[in-house]
């Protein structure tokens, strides 16, 4: 199947500035940009990939044009109607800072200590869309930001060395003397914001300090020098305001000019919002003050009319969109702090479940990509989550030696199930009824089944040698699968406490495991990179698959060491069959997730998740000189939000290469979770980056009956003949005849029916409904008709809902409700009028 990438969850933000166009929030997610739509809720990820991690963005006054750009300086020139990269440009060194002009045509970019002036490119084809139109220097140091004044003629920029300065795109020069930037020198600490107010008579200077200067327009002032006359833009200081007298640095700032309101973020995790005085009487007004997070704020900007303020936190990876008018939120999002170590589907596919290593258990919706609750209930990281079955719940398992159960309903944690002993659970798995619960351990390495009903602890296999790796129940005999880091794959019947077969040995360690659906066929992975197929009632290996190559990739340049150094260290640590048996999704350690055929043991595609370049790690510096470095205290600086970083600059070192004389690197990609949705439209992977979302779009879904062969019913039986059931369901189903759709659904073997609804047209899902209704009033064949009933509504789930408001099919829906509910009530009524019989039957003496 053709799966596209569509989104990131779990990530909201990750660092760099955030924009608000209109309705719209763009927010940069890695070397990614999330959109996310202030009025629906909805988020999804924009078309476009840097290789690094993108830090600064910038939106022209049209909305029609984002310039994206990277840490290294690399940027992309993106179409935010069309969702398309126009072009690629680098500046050659990093960017702090870009903005538009207020007319679109020019970009100011602050890289390094230059201020750099950029054409624009308009419609129409060019080998060279950025010109440079000036370049301006005079700071001493890094320019941190910049801002343009109304009709884009000048331009006010802030630098470390603690100087805001004023700057002309079309000076006014003199009879026989040149134009010079005016330099405002009061700050003590480097200027973090700039900006023109209204009447562009006054300009606001935020310092790290938190000490915001006003400052105010003189005219034009000839100076006398030995070089000749000179020009220069007189500014005067009119008054000065400490913003938040509580000690901490401003992290980020930000000006609205048509309401006159500046934004301050500061390290402490609380932003105030301040009316800026147009008049030397006037004095600074304080709005409003309000903590956030406990960490520093990263960004803070104001949308277009002043009314909304969108805020976030990097070291979080809180977003949030705040109302200072009527004091409310308007959006408010945060992702997991660390990475996600699993994940899962709700039955329906409409809810996912994660847990990561930042100890908490976060629920998304799969269609809009918001957190809907977040349980902080556990103390450790999270090592596994699964939903219970049939019902609105969700368990999670822990280092912290418990396995909790959450209720979707009330949001609460309503059972807690520990061990006899302190143990650290690794893995877990829920019998399909939901009866009881398994969790495995790294410590006694036993598997502990508890009752979900009354929480008391039934059973406790051993056998294992090792670390419990991996675990899941069959749904169709309800055997319970389990892996171990000692080489071995078990299969056990929890309810008489005991294993079903020997175990089957493995060259490695093995590292995960996954059920095909209809139980007749395990797939087991192993720190060698192999995957094993095995049938589990008789402990026959089925096949193998060397999967190292298939991970790891083609060796790229600048990749340190051997080939053979880098595969010794790929493996998967997480399977996941479709929901048919023929595909496997395998992801792990490597850059790579593939798909795999079952049948034929060979690789399908491969889906490239690969992990930003940061210049910020050092290729020649190991792991444990950095621990030692932190631990001394030795080598930290700030790095100007309050937070710390290691400082592994060298006297004498060369530049070259990277950044502050330091190579860089790739950071090494890792997913530690894959799963499915229940429909197979999607499938899910827990990276260092987030979740990341792929679909196949309604545009990739296709009708097989739309292929050449005729819609006839002899091309229906044909492809009954060939055991394409999908085919030969979708012709009956395009020639409305009854007859020849029962005929395709009574034929259809139990086993196949699951996997003919992974790709099943959605227009077609009104006509299924109502051909099972007809089928349901009178037929022997209640159990087939039922379980196609459930593979329709299992994997259709959210499709049904949407279109059950359609008055066309909410007929349909609510007969076939009806139907199941009279055969529900046969069935009981039947049970109960014959229990006692049975009961008598049972308990009579035999005849000898």
């Amino acid at each position: 199947m053709d799966y596209r990438f569509t989104n990131v969850l779990g990530a909201p933000y990750r660092g760099g500035n955030l924009v608000l166009v209109g309705k719209d929030l763009l927010s940069p997610v890695g070397n990614r940009v999330t959109k996310v739509d202030l009025l629906s809720g909805k988020a999804h990820t924009l078309a476009l990939e840097s290789t690094k991690r993108l830090r600064t963005l910038a939106v022209s006054p049209a909305k029609d044009a984002l310039v994206a750009i990277a840490e290294d300086g690399k940027a992309m020139l993106f179409n935010l109607p069309r969702n398309k990269v126009l072009h690629h440009f680098s500046f050659k060194h990093a960017v702090r800072s870009a903005k538009f002009s207020a007319d679109g045509k020019f970009l100011a970019v602050a890289t390094g200590r230059l201020l750099q002036i950029w054409n624009m490119p308009f419609e129409g084809k060019s080998f060279a869309p950025f010109k440079l139109v000036r370049t301006f220097g005079g700071a001493t140091s890094e320019v941190l930001c910049l801002n343009w004044n109304k009709d884009g003629t000048e331009i006010v920029q802030g630098s470390e060395d603690s100087v805001a300065r004023v700057f002309s795109l079309s000076p006014q020069v003199g009879m026989d003397g040149k134009f010079q930037a005016t330099s405002l020198t009061s700050h003590r600490d480097s200027v973090v914001g700039a900006f023109f107010c209204k009447g562009e008579e006054h300009i606001c200077s935020i310092a790290r300090d938190a000490v915001a200067f006003l400052w105010v327009r003189k005219g034009l002032i000839t100076k006398v020098t030995s070089t000749g006359k000179t020009m220069q833009m007189g500014w005067t200081l009119l008054k000065k305001h400490i913003l938040h007298k509580t000690g901490s640095k401003v992290g980020c700032c930000d000006f609205s000019a048509d309401k006159q309101l500046l934004v301050s973020g500061f390290t402490n995790g609380v932003f105030e919002l301040l009316r800026v005085p147009d008049q030397k009487s006037e004095d600074f007004e304080s709005l409003c003050t309000l903590s956030i997070s406990r960490e520093a704020v990263s960004s803070a900007t104001f949308g277009s009319n002043g009314e909304w303020i969108a805020l976030g936190s990097e070291m979080l990876g809180q977003l949030l969109v705040w109302e200072w008018r009527s004091e409310s939120y308007v959006y408010r999002q945060q992702g997991h702090s660390y990475d996600i170590a699993s994940c899962a589907f709700s039955p329906g596919g409409d809810l996912i479940v994660t847990g990561a290593d930042d100890s908490r258990v976060k629920v998304w919706n799969s269609q809009t990509g918001n957190c809907v609750v977040t349980f902080m209930d556990h103390t450790m990281p999270i090592t596994a989550v699964a939903f219970l079955p049939g019902s609105r719940a969700i368990v999670a398992a822990s280092l912290d030696g418990t396995v909790r159960a959450f209720d979707l309903v009330r949001y609460r944690n309503f059972r807690v199930f520990t061990s006899p002993q302190p143990v650290q659970f690794t893995s877990l798995a829920v019998h399909p009824s939901s009866e009881v619960v398994c969790a495995g351990t790294a410590d006694d390495f036993q598997i502990y089944v508890w009752s979900v009903k009354s929480g008391r602890l039934l059973e406790v296999l051993a056998g294992h040698e090792g670390p419990v790796s991996g675990m899941q129940f069959s749904i169709s005999n309800s055997l319970l699968a389990s892996t171990s880091w000692d080489k071995t794959l078990r299969i056990w019947d929890v309810f008489e406490g005991k294993g079903r077969t020997e175990p089957m040995a493995h060259s490695h360690d093995v590292l995960a495991l996954s059920y095909r659906p209809d139980g007749k066929q395990i797939a087991t992975s192993t720190l060698g990179g192999q995957i094993y197929f095995w049938k589990p009632l008789d402990g026959i290996l089925e096949g193998t698959i060397a999967g190292r190559r298939d991970i790891e990739g083609d060796q790229m340049v600048g990749d340190a060491g051997p080939v053979s150094n880098k595969l010794a260290s790929r493996h998967f640590v997480s399977l996941c069959y479709s929901a048919d048996g023929s595909l496997l999704l395998a992801a792990g350690s490597g850059k790579y997730t593939c798909m795999y055929d079952v049948e034929e043991r060979v690789l399908l595609r491969r889906f490239k998740v690969m992990g930003s370049i940061s210049p910020q790690a050092a290729s020649g510096v190991s792991q444990m000189a950095e621990l030692r470095l932190a631990r001394d205290g030795a080598g930290l600086r700030e790095d100007g939000t309050g937070r710390q970083e290691m400082d592994f600059d060298l006297p004498g070192a060369s530049g070259t290469g990277g950044v502050d004389g330091w190579k860089s690197k790739q950071s090494s990609a890792r997913v530690r979770c894959v799963e499915l949705s229940p429909s197979g439209s999607m499938w899910i992977a827990g990276s260092s980056e987030g979740l990341l979302v792929y679909s196949v779009g309604e545009d990739i879904m296709f009708d097989p009956s739309d292929l050449e062969e005729a819609t006839t019913p002899d091309a229906a039986l044909r492809a009954m003949n060939q055991k394409k059931y999908s085919l030969a369901l979708s012709i009956a189903l395009r020639l409305s005849n009854q007859a020849m759709i029962e005929e395709v659904i009574l034929q259809v073997p139990p086993a196949a029916v699951q996997g003919i609804f992974v790709n099943f047209p959605r227009h077609n899902l009104g006509k299924m409904v109502e051909a099972l209704s007809k089928m349901l009033k009178n037929t022997p064949h209640i159990e087939h008709l039922l379980l196609w009933t459930k593979a329709c509504c299992s994997q259709h789930a959210m499709v049904l809902c949407e279109q059950s408001s359609q008055i066309g099919i909410r007929p349909q829906l609510r007969a076939l409700q009806r139907l199941i509910q009279n055969l529900h009530a046969d069935l009981k009524e039947s049970t109960e009028s014959n229990l006692y019989t049975m009961q008598y039957v049972g308990l009579s003496p035999v005849a000898s």
